[in-house]
């Protein structure tokens, strides 16, 4: 066999194998909202022991105006943002992957270093969300990401040069 028709003979091969995954995949959009009055923190978690699906992004609206998303994961995602009232809507998450999954959910409230857990669980979909499960295994995992401490070196960086240019003018 020539080299052409190796070449050929591996993207088809390739094709075959790649295709009936790429088939069962889809990308999906869910609304959400928080369920606990004073919400300003909200944690996913994807099923670590058979994540078919995976997290793609969030976006907000309605009344969830202010918030952002601050870690996101293909497994986990922490977005925060101004308390808000019970079941208030607007926060939009997009999946990929093959269905049914499980994800584990924390609505949060912080307060300075300190956070009350509000509610957890578990959503399933199987055609159809599921939130009755109360399983939650992530109380470990809640922490409020720090300043990172690149950006404190950058302002320090930033300050000096600062300095300097100002002794330099002063001279």
């Amino acid at each position: 066999m020539n080299k052409i028709a190796i070449n050929v003979l591996v993207m088809i091969l390739g094709l075959f194998f790649w295709l009936p995954s790429a088939a069962g995949a889809s990308t999906w959009t869910q609304e959400f909202q928080t369920d606990y009055a004073g919400t300003n923190a909200v944690y996913l978690w994807m099923n670590p022991t058979a994540p078919q699906v995976e997290f793609e992004a969030t976006t907000f609206g309605g009344g969830h105006t202010g918030w952002q998303l601050v870690s996101n994961h293909p497994l986990q995602q922490f977005m925060e943002g101004p308390a808000e009232p019970a079941g208030t809507g607007g926060i939009f998450s997009s999946f990929s992957g093959s269905q049914p999954f499980s994800f584990q959910w924390a609505e949060v409230q912080w307060q300075g270093s300190t956070y009350t857990l509000l509610g957890s669980g578990t959503g399933i979909w199987n055609g159809g969300w599921n939130f009755t499960d109360k399983t939650f295994t992530h109380s470990q995992d809640i922490v409020h990401l720090p300043l990172p401490a690149s950006a404190l070196l950058l302002g320090s960086g930033l300050f000096g040069l600062g300095l300097l240019g100002w002794r330099r003018q002063s001279s």
